[in-house]
């Protein structure tokens, strides 16, 4: 089984202002090797100076025909002209203006780059109403620096997000779960909000490819899955029947051209199938092809939309328990999970975890604890999936061992570098419209979600704390 594509390339166009006095290039130098440096990132450099509005229109055309997507502009010696952005404003780029420290404390004012930076800043925000609202982001220092460093890392990561959906199609394989009227979505407005495609299979046909995966195949892919499991004993039919789930959805995710699959994966599988999707969808994730449940198109966008900022597999699960006297939150799936989360105790295979008074449902669900680790939990949501709920937390050890399936007790939440309670999570996500599927991933990157809502205008949920009454 093939995993799918890298993370998308990002092509970054790097240009000067003047420098008389060659007073830049060695900090020119270390910013391309720091941008060399990181991964799925391609640097074309202008051989042009910025040094008028006409040099600027030249070299905005150049990074146009070659594909650049986010400019860099490094201020040097003070180029007095606001009309030298206009170019890059008006192009498809993105763009970001860079200033230096000065090589002298005091005497003469040999560059002033930060004047030149402040003045093209500002000429950015004037042509902004009539540039599609596009915003201009600061960078400042040595390429090392975190305000040159960290603060490009998360408009690279921004702009790739954005670059990712556009040219991403989802997989649907059957319709959204019934009753699930918080997944569900345009995929015209998806389309024109972010330009992904959504490309449709009905359960029908993945049943027919199912039965037509040679034996041989599914028993080569079950004996892989009962090593993956490491906890398998007596679920020998349902690892098989999971084993052709897997072929064939990435059978059809690879002939849908699709970068996702959103699966329907009850109640027909489990009631009429007699097993649980939910070993098949687990697997699929950890080798890095996204799969969500319950056919959540949002879901699966956000979940790419994760891998492709943090280069990290993402989780999908509720939020089923709250313990907000040690504040802290539990996250679960029936069955989903994946090796790289698990903590010491492992993975193993059970039923559906259920009461069978309630529903006796077969498996094979996955079932494992998450160990502590730094985590994002997001997702896309709306008609258009044009809202944004981020926040950053941890997976923690937490009261107890939490329930059956795929589960992780999270604390420590923050939110736009804020400290946000377990209480204040379930406020704002409550009041917000947030769905009952998150998306949980390793690292922290929610400066990178939230800049890429603001260039894309999207409505991102603010920080609020706890508090008594109804909310707006």
């Amino acid at each position: 089984m093939s995993m799918r594509k890298e993370r998308t390339n990002v092509v970054v166009g790097i240009v000067r202002t003047p420098d008389p006095l060659n007073l830049c290039a060695e900090l020119y130098r270390r910013a391309l090797e720091q941008l060399r440096k990181m991964r799925s990132v391609e640097v074309i450099e202008s051989e042009r100076e910025l040094d008028s509005a006409a040099s600027a229109a030249l070299v905005a055309d150049e990074f146009t025909r070659r594909s650049v997507d986010l400019s860099l502009i490094l201020c040097c010696r003070l180029a007095g002209d606001g009309k030298i952005v206009e170019p890059f404003m008006r192009s498809g780029q993105e763009l970001a203006v860079w200033s230096v420290p000065e090589p002298q404390q005091a005497g003469q004012l040999l560059l002033n780059s930060l004047t030149c930076a402040n003045l093209f800043l500002s000429a950015a925000e004037q042509l902004s109403a009539v540039c599609r609202g596009k915003r201009v982001k600061w960078l400042h220092g040595e390429p090392e620096q975190p305000y040159f460093a960290r603060r490009l890392k998360v408009t690279i990561d921004a702009v790739r997000a954005a670059k990712c959906l556009a040219e991403a199609t989802i997989l649907r394989v059957g319709a959204t779960t019934e009753g699930f009227t918080n997944l569900q979505f345009s995929s015209q407005s998806v389309f024109l909000r972010h330009g992904v495609k959504t490309a449709e299979a009905e359960l029908n046909l993945l049943a027919e490819r199912m039965n037509s995966v040679p034996q041989k195949n599914a028993l080569e892919l079950a004996e892989r899955m009962h090593f993956w499991a490491m906890h398998a004993t007596g679920f020998e039919r349902e690892v098989q029947q999971s084993a052709r789930l897997a072929l064939a959805l990435e059978a059809l995710r690879q002939e849908a051209g699709a970068d996702a699959v959103a699966l329907r994966c009850w109640p027909e599988i489990q009631g009429e199938w007699k097993f649980s999707a939910c070993l098949a969808v687990s697997y699929l994730n950890e080798l890095g092809t996204i799969v969500s449940c319950e056919s959540d198109v949002p879901g699966a966008l956000s979940m790419l939309l994760a891998h492709e900022v943090s280069g990290e597999r993402p989780l999908l699960l509720d939020l089923v328990a709250a313990d907000l006297e040690r504040d802290v939150l539990q996250f679960w799936h029936c069955g989903v999970g994946m090796r790289c989360y698990m903590d010491d105790a492992g993975c193993g295979l059970i039923k559906y975890p259920c009461d069978e008074r309630v529903l006796d449902l077969p498996g094979a669900c996955v079932n494992m604890k998450f160990a502590p680790r730094e985590i994002t939990i997001f997702r896309l949501y709306g008609d258009d999936a044009g809202k944004l709920f981020a926040c950053q937390a941890e997976f923690v050890e937490g009261p107890d061992a939490g329930y059956d399936g795929g589960r992780g007790w999270v604390g420590n939440f923050t939110m736009e570098g804020k400290r946000l309670s377990a209480g204040g999570f379930l406020d704002t996500a409550f009041c917000t419209g947030m769905p009952h599927h998150y998306v949980l991933c390793e690292g922290h990157f929610e400066s990178a979600l939230r800049e890429f809502a603001l260039r894309g205008g999207l409505k991102a949920a603010r920080w609020a704390e706890y508090r008594d009454e109804l909310r707006e």
